[in-house]
C-alpha cells in the first residue's frame, strides 16, 4: 500500500474530516479603564493516520470493503481556561499613556 498515494487521493476527506486548533488569545479593550479579555481556543481534529492505514492493510487482505476514520481531538497549546489563568490583573501604561490621567 503506497501511503503517499492514497493521502494524496483522499485529500478531499481529509479536508473534510481535519480541523486545526485555535489558540487562545488577548485582546485589549479601549476607553477610559481599558480591560484584557480572552478570544477563546476551540480544539481541533485529526485523522489518526497509522491507526487507519494499518487498519486499511490488515482488512484489503480480509476482504474487508468498509473503514471508520479513527479521529482524534487536537488540542491548541494555549487552552481558553489557560489563557484566563494567565491573564494579566493590571495593564502597564506608557508615559505618553500616562499623560492625562490623574
Amino acid at each position: 500500500l503506497d501511503r503517499e498515494s492514497l493521502k494524496a487521493s483522499m485529500e478531499n476527506t481529509y479536508s473534510a474530516l481535519t480541523i486545526e486548533p485555535v489558540e487562545a488569545g488577548y485582546e485589549l479593550g479601549g476607553g477610559a479603564t481599558p480591560s484584557v479579555s480572552v478570544t477563546p481556543g476551540r480544539e481541533g481534529r485529526r485523522i489518526e493516520e497509522e491507526t487507519f492505514f494499518s487498519e486499511l492493510e490488515a482488512g484489503l487482505f480480509e476482504g474487508d470493503h468498509e473503514y471508520a476514520v479513527p479521529l482524534s481531538s487536537a488540542r491548541p497549546e494555549l487552552t481558553t481556561a489557560r489563557a484566563e489563568r494567565l491573564k494579566p490583573t493590571n495593564l502597564l501604561l506608557l508615559p505618553h499613556q500616562l499623560r492625562g490621567r490623574a
